[in-house]
């Protein structure tokens, strides 16, 4: 439920080209009362769900909103409060194409309460490649190349931009089945300690960073031991990465 001493703000700009979110007025929405709905139920409505979808699980759009052209959906919601009064919110949507030209949503939704949505989501979970990463057969910070970087810049410009609170991250390195189980063991782990020392150094708190290294003992693609090295290495590739678990809070937009 929504907490009585919540207070309303005004709504986010969006940032992918349409400028600050416009809600239209509540009197002109096709219902005469706002529906009831709950923030579990809100909460389900995530990236990747079709319109059909986000209709199935809280209906069609309060307004003159078709299902084909618009890129967003606006809808008039009552939440009830801890004293059993009802608080009103607008609620709005927005939708991207994909390659398919289906429109599916970007997780772009924006209320005139703070929060409607609570955006607590399952672990966000990042694979990185570890060829990407570091030069082959490398772990330490020397070892990580202008890619690797970048990626992890990006990382760390992800989760100062996206989260609220993040209560842990969990790196976890892993290699392929080439060299022995020892040496593969002590690799993932450096790649892991490494990408946490470079999250750290972006205004990652080194208190919510923990790493594991696997080693080779959750590869994820098998290949062929009649391929020569150089193709073995190649299409083992997959199995060499970092993976990066953020659990937390995302901030509402």
């Amino acid at each position: 439920m929504l907490s009585t001493t919540v207070q309303a703000a005004p709504p986010s700009p969006w940032h992918n080209g349409l400028g600050v979110v416009e809600f239209p007025k509540i009197s002109d929405s096709h219902f005469q009362h706002p529906s009831v709905i709950d923030l579990d139920t809100l909460n389900l409505v995530d990236a990747n769900m079709s319109k059909w979808q986000i209709v199935k699980l809280i209906g069609r759009p309060h307004f003159d909103e078709g299902a084909f052209s618009e890129t967003a959906w606006d809808y008039v919601f009552r939440f009830k409060q801890d004293d059993g009064s009802y608080k009103t919110c607008q609620y709005q949507i927005h939708f991207e194409r994909d390659d398919r030209r289906q429109f599916l949503t970007n997780k772009e939704m924006y209320s005139t309460c703070a929060p409607v949505v609570k955006d607590v989501t399952q672990p966000k979970m990042i694979a990185l490649s570890a060829d990407a990463l570091f030069a082959f057969a490398g772990g330490a910070l020397k070892d990580l190349n202008p890619k690797g970087r970048a990626e992890l810049d990006n990382v760390g410009n992800m989760i100062a931009e996206t989260y609220r609170v993040v209560s842990s991250i969990k790196v976890v390195g892993h290699t392929d089945r080439l060299g022995s189980e020892t040496s593969n063991a002590k690799l993932s782990q450096q790649r892991a300690d490494t990408v946490r020392s470079y999250l750290i150094s972006r205004g990652v708190s080194s208190e919510l960073i923990s790493t594991k290294g696997m080693g080779m003992s959750q590869p994820i693609f098998s290949c062929s031991d009649g391929l020569r090295r150089a193709q073995l290495i190649e299409c083992l590739g997959p199995n060499r990465r970092v993976t990066i678990q953020i659990d937390g809070e995302q901030r509402v937009r």
